[in-house]
């Protein structure tokens, strides 16, 4: 179970949580919990990287010539 969970979320590009690893296991036709698979992640130590929220200019440019 663990390879499994460790390739599915190599096959990501580390970017996977648990909710999408556990969706593909399910497709791959491996039958497990979201506890459990949040479990073993964390056992692995398999942490996604989170994208940065996005930061809009706090100001504004003066529009004209």
């Amino acid at each position: 179970m663990k390879t499994l969970i460790k390739k599915a979320f190599e096959d990501s590009d580390s970017t996977y949580g648990y909710r999408r690893v556990h969706t593909q296991l399910h497709r791959w036709g491996v039958a497990a919990g979201l506890v459990l698979i949040r479990w073993l992640m964390r056992e692995l130590g398999l942490e996604p990287c989170q994208p940065k929220p996005r930061r809009f200019g706090l100001t504004q440019g003066a529009l004209g010539p």
